[in-house]
């Protein structure tokens, strides 16, 4: 289940005050351009539509223009849904024109003067806190993933953030397996990883590796060293046989509540040339998007990079390049490329299920 975590709510709270604000003085602006110029008719009340129609479309205009530039900014906030980004804007507009109702009427030399300080302590702090969700969101927007444990720990967040929803979202995978690295990992982060795929909430739809590839794949890291030791064909085959439980468990779970869900996405497991060099994991609101290093190579022809050859990794190695990102338009790519090998090979479901 999707959390609103606190301090994702004060960030979003603040972008509405900042936009709130900024829009504010340009009001006063105009307001003041009006009566040096003595174009304010208040007695005839023709101005206040007027202007509280043009903030309104700026105020709209701006909430756009963030969503476009900073598509993280709400990131598990608000989600940029129509209904509750309309509810949340509608009261922050409420505000902004009963402030520019009260300087309209109430004379706005009076009101600068007697809170001139306050206006300042207030615009110094929204705009100290508007650079601060700016530069949160571009952390956010992007985050560079190059180690397994790390990615583990984001696939494991992503799938949590899933598990469990009452909504139609649900974590997409597409690798040579389920969990890329696991002949790599420590036990801990592949054991916390595997527990929240296993979990009785997690919603999870997958398209990996054939048995039989996914098999000879394996086998293709026997010998090479890592940084526990070196691969003996003892632990790969039991890698082999836990990563074929968890995609029976993930095809056919034995609690009640993830069936009717797996009935409905069923595991597409597919030969190696006709799955990417890249990984994809994805849910609505974030991607991951991987390829790992120094993988052989499966049904492609010769081995990227022969065990000889494969170098003992430091204490602290690149593992894997990729990145996490919140960008709509990403995602919105990703689920279009996903969804199209899905389709393209939907009717081999029966065909490359594992022989029970």
């Amino acid at each position: 289940m999707r959390k609103h975590d606190s301090f994702g709510i004060i960030l979003a709270f603040f972008s509405y005050i900042f936009i709130v604000m900024l829009l504010f003085y340009a009001a006063v602006g105009m307001i003041s351009a009006a009566e040096k110029y003595n174009l304010l008719l208040i007695g005839a009340n023709i101005n206040a539509p007027i202007l509280i129609g043009v903030v309104a479309c700026l105020f709209f205009f701006v909430i756009l223009f963030i969503q476009l530039i900073f598509p993280s900014l709400h990131l598990n906030v608000f989600d940029f849904k129509f209904s509750l980004m309309a509810k949340y804007a509608f009261i922050a507009l409420v505000i902004l024109v009963a402030m520019i109702t009260a300087i309209y009427f109430g004379g706005l030399k009076e009101i600068a003067g007697n809170l001139e300080g306050l206006l300042l302590v207030i615009g110094a702090t929204v705009s100290i806190a508007g650079l601060f969700f700016s530069g949160y969101s571009i952390r956010v927007y992007r985050r560079q993933i190059t180690s397994f444990g790390e990615f583990s720990r984001r696939l494991k967040s992503m799938v949590e953030e899933t598990s469990g929803d009452d909504s139609d979202d649900y974590t997409r995978i597409m690798a040579y397996t389920p969990i890329p690295g696991s002949l790599a990992l420590n036990n801990k982060d592949y054991h916390a990883l595997r527990d929240s795929i296993t979990n009785r909430t997690a919603r999870i739809e997958v398209i990996c590796l054939t048995q039989e590839n996914l098999s000879s794949w394996f086998y293709k890291f026997s010998g090479r060293r890592y940084q526990y030791g070196k691969l003996e064909e003892e632990k790969i085959r039991k890698s082999i046989s836990d990563v074929e439980d968890l995609i029976k468990n993930i095809d056919e779970p034995f609690s009640g509540e993830k069936e009717s869900f797996a009935a409905a996405h069923k595991v597409l497991r597919l030969r190696a040339e006709e799955l990417p060099d890249f990984y994809l994991f994805f849910n609505d609101s974030r991607a991951i998007i991987a390829a790992p290093f120094f993988i052989p190579g499966v049904g492609k022809g010769s081995d990227i990079v022969s065990s000889e050859e494969t170098p003992k990794f430091s204490a602290e190695p690149i593992e894997i390049i990729g990145f996490e990102t919140t960008d709509r338009k990403v995602i919105s790519s990703v689920r279009k490329y996903y969804e199209s090998v899905r389709e393209k090979y939907s009717g081999q479901l029966r065909e490359t299920r594992p022989e029970q």
